[in-house]
């Protein structure tokens, strides 16, 4: 303490009772002899320096707990994974040096209400303003009690349906193939299969029908299709869809007429058709 240093300083170390404590006083200032006189001590107490010293000791240092102790007893709620007992002792050990007196209970009561973590709970508790400290603490002891057992049967069906899990054969999903994929991966059967029909069963000349070959080569190079009329392909390849109303059956050929003349008179020409004149 820095008085003592200043009493061995000064040289009041030889000075009776009396004069440490008015020593003591003057240096602390005005209010030190406002709280010297709530301390409520007799004469001879007054004189005595170490009871003065006590007692301003007992004053500060306590007060300054109280303080602390309060604010923090205000700002209390229960933490994360803490259990309702601890909460509730928590109040009690803060509540030591707060002189609360005869609103002790009923301080702990609204902490207790409004600081769980179960705000259903609180509010269900808050709705009820006759409840005692007692009987609050045994309805958040019972919630707890309660949610815990509801908590450890989770557990233990989660723990059962895992285990079932667990015993059955794993079963793989094919993963449908993209369109690249599959085309890669069917391009090269396709091309094999395609190689083994040509093979298999050689191209036909398109003009003729026959065994492949050189255009220049073909027959048909100047032949008319008895189906279409045009010239460079037989009727058995011929393409062209036939006209509807009349199937042809011989191509008699084509009949010119010399004079561009209009006229009126009827003309005649005579055809052969199967070696007969008509």
């Amino acid at each position: 303490m820095r008085f003592e240093r200043y009493r061995i300083a000064s040289g009041l170390s030889g000075k009776t009772g009396n004069e440490l404590v008015n020593s003591l006083l003057y240096i602390m200032g005005e209010q030190a002899e406002d709280i010297f006189s709530s301390f409520g001590l007799s004469e001879t107490e007054q004189a005595d320096f170490d009871t003065a010293l006590k007692k301003f000791n007992d004053h500060f240092v306590v007060k300054k707990i109280a303080i602390f102790e309060i604010a923090q007893f205000s700002k209390r709620i229960q933490l994360d994974a803490e259990s309702v007992n601890t909460f509730i002792t928590a109040f009690y050990t803060l509540t030591e040096h707060c002189e609360y007196g005869a609103l002790h209970d009923e301080l702990i009561r609204g902490r207790i209400v409004v600081g769980i973590r179960d705000k259903n709970l609180s509010e269900k508790l808050q709705l009820h303003s006759d409840l005692t400290l007692t009987k609050v603490i045994e309805r958040v002891r019972l919630s707890w009690v309660v949610k815990e057992q509801q908590e450890k049967l989770i557990e233990k069906e989660s723990a059962s349906v895992d285990a079932i899990s667990s015993n059955k054969p794993v079963t793989f999903l094919k993963q449908k193939q993209s369109f690249g994929a599959r085309k890669q991966s069917v391009k090269p059967d396709f091309h094999r299969k395609y190689n083994e029909n040509k093979s298999r069963f050689p191209e036909k000349c398109k003009w003729c029908g026959k065994e492949r070959h050189d255009k220049r080569m073909c027959p048909t190079r100047d032949a008319r299709c008895q189906k279409c009329s045009k010239i460079g392909h037989y009727a058995n390849v011929c393409l062209s869809k036939p006209k509807k109303g009349y199937s042809e059956l011989a191509y008699l050929g084509v009949v010119q007429l010399k004079s561009k003349k209009k006229t009126n008179i009827d003309w005649t020409v005579m055809v052969q058709v199967n070696h007969k004149k008509h």
